[in-house]
């Protein structure tokens, strides 16, 4: 499920994705949208998993 980083536990993993190049908006409206997606269907073992996901100056996704 998608949730607010701020609703996320404290012991919450983060994977963190630097690109070599800033996104144009068009591939950063593609990568929200997919990952929304992905994020609103993960699953652990079965368990829905509350995570969340933020691009950073157009080049760092983080993914909780």
């Amino acid at each position: 499920m998608l949730v607010e980083f701020n609703q996320l536990p404290a012991h919450t993993r983060f994977w963190i994705f630097t690109s070599n190049r800033l996104l144009t908006q068009e591939e950063l409206d593609d990568l929200n949208n997919e990952l929304s997606l992905f994020i609103q269907k993960w699953t652990a073992h079965k368990q829905e998993l509350n995570a969340s996901f933020s691009v950073i100056d157009n080049a760092i996704l983080v993914i909780s």
